[in-house]
């Protein structure tokens, strides 16, 4: 077996990687300009991009925004290699969505884009063209995919819709929102015919991650307001994200059980980076599947409350509303619990989101940002299961003003009118309270499955 001999400048590049990743910027920087010197005087082209992209991510960390931007858009001159190209345009991306330069990062995804999608047709040409030359009898040939490049371009879909949905931020009506977003589920969809044609990596599924994650943080920003648009535009983007969800999901128990790691198994506590991603995707779901609970309850008050305006059209709106609270995310809910495995007995919206979380927990490691972000989750479930129970004390309801205000003026009440506590509550609407005693989530929880 004949070894590449192993060029000085290029052990010089990898130092210098190292060198930033433990964060000593001033001899990263004096060995990546000598690989820069020697790459242009070997005229190698490769390295000399590599160079160029390293120097770009040490003045970014230096706080050099020009010069970092500068060297990104020299080292797409210089790219050869379709990985190295995929990774210079994620590179440059980044530092565009730093410095919130949205219509400059546009305009180099949609080249990008467009410069990918012209390579491929021109090798599918070259494809043809060598095609006919082929006898006749060779029937069903094997087309290979050039996985660098379908998976640069799948790279670019992602980046994409994630910067068409990130604009929602700045837009307030649902008018404004709605082209935006149907937009970037349009490069989600590209992506998805991607993946059926060329497959995925790892960096494609936290990517989509990514995406959903923006995506649900929007989901209840629309509805302060509660009317039917609102309500159909939520199920809208909760449909999507719960699809997305579901798929990545799919791919990844799929890679685990590939590789014999299930979750019955007692290797299934280890900190591997599928086992995690799998257990982020549980909190997602999980966060879902609560979102739709808090939603409903959202429309149930809006409905309560009536819509201004007339008395005929009130009423329409109303029926409309009442229709869609009863039907609203039944197919996603019942995806969901297929897919979340949780335990076979009838049980609350937020109990079977305790029980997901629960699962994910073990597949987290306790380092991970996403563990303390699951244990609040699993804090506002039970909360959101106590306020639907109505087990939660005084203080704690939404109506704890008014409450307190009969608690402390009990003893006033009762010299002056005679009236007892919960009869006080009863006329203010706020009967429903049973005890103000502290009630053991763990205690009923037996009781109810046993």
């Amino acid at each position: 077996m004949v070894l590449e001999q192993i060029r000085i400048h290029e052990s010089w590049l990898q130092l210098a990687e190292e060198h930033i990743k433990w964060g000593d910027y001033v001899k990263a920087k004096d060995l990546l300009k000598e690989v820069n010197l020697h790459s242009r005087i070997l005229k190698d082209q490769a390295n000399y991009a590599k160079s160029l992209l390293s120097l770009s991510t040490v003045a970014y960390l230096e706080g050099e925004s020009g010069s970092a931007l500068k060297l990104d858009m020299l080292c797409h001159n210089y790219a050869q290699d379709m990985e190295f190209v995929e990774k210079a345009i994620i590179h440059t991306n980044d530092l565009l969505i730093e410095y919130d330069k949205i219509e400059d990062c546009r305009v180099l995804l949609d080249g990008s884009i467009n410069m990918l999608l012209d390579i491929k047709q021109s090798l599918g040409n070259q494809k043809s063209i060598s095609d006919t030359k082929k006898s006749i009898s060779s029937i069903n040939p094997v087309v290979q995919n050039n996985l660098p490049l379908e998976y640069a371009l799948s790279t670019c879909y992602l980046l994409k819709a994630t910067l068409n949905i990130k604009e929602i931020y700045h837009l307030e009506s649902i008018d404004d929102q709605e082209p935006i977003v149907k937009a970037s589920f349009d490069y989600i969809d590209k992506f998805e015919s991607q993946l059926v044609q060329s497959g995925c990596n790892q960096a494609h599924l936290i990517k989509l991650l990514r995406f959903s994650n923006i995506l649900q943080s929007q989901i209840t920003s629309n509805m302060k307001q509660v009317n039917l648009r609102s309500v159909e535009f939520a199920k809208y983007k909760l449909e999507r994200c719960a699809k997305i969800l579901l798929k990545v999901q799919e791919l990844l128990t799929d890679q685990m059980y590939y590789i014999g790691i299930h979750q019955d198994s007692n290797q299934s506590t280890l900190s591997l980076p599928l086992t995690r991603l799998l257990g982020v995707v549980k909190v997602r779901l999980a966060q879902i599947n609560t979102d739709i609970g808090v939603i409903k309850n959202q429309i149930k008050q809006g409905a309560s409350a009536g819509p201004t305006g007339g008395v005929q059209s009130s009423v329409e709106d109303k029926k409309k509303l009442d229709k869609v609270v009863a039907t609203f995310m039944d197919a996603v809910t019942k995806q969901i619990e297929a897919q979340a495995n949780t335990y076979n007995r009838e049980m609350n919206r937020y109990e079977k989101s305790i029980t997901m979380l629960q699962s994910a927990l073990n597949m987290i490691h306790k380092d991970c940002p996403e563990h303390a972000e699951c244990l609040v989750e699993i804090a506002r479930c039970k909360r959101l299961l106590a306020v639907n129970k109505k087990h939660l004390r005084g203080q704690w309801r939404q109506d704890a003003i008014e409450v307190d205000e009969v608690s402390l003026n009990k003893s006033l009440v009762q010299e002056q009118d005679g009236k007892d506590r919960n009869d006080m509550l009863g006329e203010r609407g706020l009967d429903g309270e049973v005890t103000d005693l502290f009630v053991d989530y763990k205690e009923e929880a037996i009781k109810s499955f046993v």
